[in-house]
């Protein structure tokens, strides 16, 4: 049985699409910004400064989001009203928030008390923590282990094995569960822990990625636990 299932926070737990383009809706609201394309636009933005920052590191991260800030303003001609700090501030406190999947809490309900269930995310200590927490999660997991508190991020491998290393169990005892397979299912791979990607978008699957587990829906997660 495993012991230790180690849950990716956004678009695993939660619903970051959905998240994402409410806090948009609501920074334009509060900036002024009179655009019904605000989120595509957004998303463009993201886009241009994923290439730039194609990896994107902890010790980046403020970087990209700077730049995605600085493309969305000059796209929506409100760079002269709007600084990037002040639409970064608003970001930072609209992400904070989370909407669950709706399989989520049933499955966590389920398992707790079964297994040492946490969280291991990619971001900052604050975003996620408050996520979590605004999320009504923090009594399925008393442990969030962020990139900022890590000191390094997925899929680095470390990410995974530092992580395991506070608790009392061998690699053959821990889960990771998540929803990308570039850095979820790599970074669990290198460290040598069983995977379980959660196929929400339903795509298919490369020949060359074997996870050990495919599930479509959370609910799915408790027979994996269970047969194990």
């Amino acid at each position: 049985m495993y012991k230790l299932l180690i849950f990716d926070l956004d678009n695993t737990l939660i619903d970051y699409s959905t998240t994402e383009r409410l806090a948009i809706e609501n920074i334009c609201q509060k900036l002024c910004i009179a655009t019904k394309d605000c989120y595509r636009l957004y998303r463009d933005s993201n886009r241009l400064a994923r290439e730039i920052y194609p990896n994107i590191t902890h010790e980046k991260l403020l970087d990209f989001r700077k730049k995605r800030a600085e493309y969305f303003l000059q796209s929506v001609s409100c760079s002269d009203t709007a600084s990037v700090d002040c639409f970064l501030a608003l970001y930072l406190a609209e992400m904070s928030k989370g909407i669950v999947f709706d399989d989520v809490i049933e499955c966590l309900e389920r398992l707790k008390g079964q297994c040492v269930m946490v969280i291991g995310t990619n971001g900052d200590n604050v975003t996620r923590y408050n996520k979590v927490k605004s999320a009504n999660l923090t009594e399925y997991f008393p442990w969030v282990f962020t990139s900022e508190m890590l000191n390094c991020s997925k899929p680095q491998k470390e990410f995974f094995l530092k992580i395991i290393e506070q608790f009392p169990y061998d690699v053959e005892s821990v889960l990771a569960i998540g929803d990308d397979l570039k850095n979820d299912y790599i970074c669990a791979k290198d460290a040598g822990i069983d995977f379980c990607f959660i196929n929400r978008k339903r795509i298919e699957l490369n020949k060359n990625v074997k996870p050990q587990y495919v599930i479509y829906s959370l609910a799915e997660l408790e027979h994996i636990v269970n047969a194990n």
